[in-house]
């Protein structure tokens, strides 16, 4: 087979033209190409392959699946916090707080032990309260108190306690406490009882509103009123007293005055109190009782009513009485617990 179209001339032809094969295939996409015009060029047509939709199935199960990650992710988050606390160790505090608890306890029992107790003296006012029967100190009432009636004064007298037969003239009444000797009297009052004293007018006597702000107040004449030994100082034997230490306690509803001394004779203290109902005249005192009979002594002055004092007919006759009772007191020995006017001219 020949060459239908001759080589070029010159016989220089180095085959960069390439062969006859080759120059018929550029010789037809030449032709082809010249065929293509400028409305031969337009866009690609679509697809026309129609996209399947996706099953039910699926349409179904990616929501459900979607869920059930929520839902993980919810329980995860709410039960993490909790389960992370229980790993944490407890704290240290709590095992250091317990250890050194009992290490302090002994500390009250040590102030307990160091308590004064016995003859120790009351620095403050004895308490100001009301008894009950269910007390357990020695001297508390166990028993209901019977009531009584002085000079138009009520009181109730404590079980146990009893009253020494007054003189219908007296502006005293004594009211022993059970430990009293049976021979105690209305004369030897202090230190067995309690002393109650209503005057029609103000006090001529002892006690008065001035002794309660004198450091001697507590009695009227030389006596040391010891328990299981009341008598008058011995020739050396010395009497001080510390006070008064008053308080405004209310009695029978009414405003009180309290004074409370503490007083040695010799070796031997005690304590002296005596309050006073200054509109009324009316004056309880304790002088040298056993602080066992403080709740009967309290209860007598929580029981006072002086509504019907006022009313008493023993007010009509209250100077000459008085009177009279100044002069009887001037003959008694000084031991005994009359109550006798004081000398001094300034009372």
């Amino acid at each position: 087979m020949t060459d239908k179209l001759p080589r070029p001339g010159g016989g220089d032809d180095d085959g960069s033209a390439g062969s006859p094969m080759e120059r018929l295939l550029r010789e037809a996409m030449n032709a082809r190409t010249s065929l293509i015009t400028a409305h031969d060029l337009r866009p690609a047509a679509p697809p026309r392959t129609r996209v399947r939709r996706l099953r039910p199935v699926y349409a179904v199960t990616v929501p459900l699946l979607g869920l059930a990650a929520a839902a993980a992710i919810g329980v995860v988050t709410l039960h993490g916090s909790p389960v992370a606390k229980q790993d944490v160790p407890p704290p240290p505090a709590a095992g250091l707080t317990a250890s050194p608890g009992p290490t302090p306890t002994p500390t009250p029992s040590a102030g307990a032990g160091a308590t004064p107790t016995g003859d120790a003296r009351t620095e403050g006012p004895l308490a100001d309260v009301t008894p009950t029967s269910s007390r357990s100190a020695t001297g508390a009432p166990t028993g209901p108190a019977t009531p009584y009636t002085f000079r138009g004064v009520k009181l109730k007298v404590p079980a146990g306690w009893r009253v020494s037969p007054a003189d219908p003239a007296d502006f005293h009444l004594c009211v022993l406490s059970p430990g009293a000797p049976q021979g105690a009297s209305a004369q030897n009052c202090q230190p067995y009882g309690v002393d109650l004293a209503v005057f029609d007018t103000e006090s001529p006597g002892w006690p008065s509103t001035a002794d309660l702000d004198a450091q001697s107040g507590w009695g009227h004449q030389p006596n040391c009123p010891i328990w299981g030994d009341p008598h008058p100082p011995a020739a050396g034997e010395a009497v001080s007293s510390t006070g008064p230490t008053k308080s405004t306690p209310t009695v029978s509803g009414r405003p009180a005055l309290k004074s409370q001394w503490q007083v040695t004779c010799g070796q031997s203290p005690f304590t002296a109190q005596i309050w006073a109902l200054p509109k009324d005249q009316v004056f309880v005192s304790a002088v040298g009782l056993k602080e066992d009979y403080q709740p009967g002594l309290q209860s007598i002055v929580n029981s006072l009513d002086v509504s019907g004092h006022g009313q008493a007919p023993q007010a009509t006759a209250a100077p000459a009485r008085a009177t009279s009772r100044s002069a009887s007191t001037a003959s008694r020995p000084a031991s005994s617990c009359g109550w006798g006017v004081r000398s001094s001219p300034s009372r």
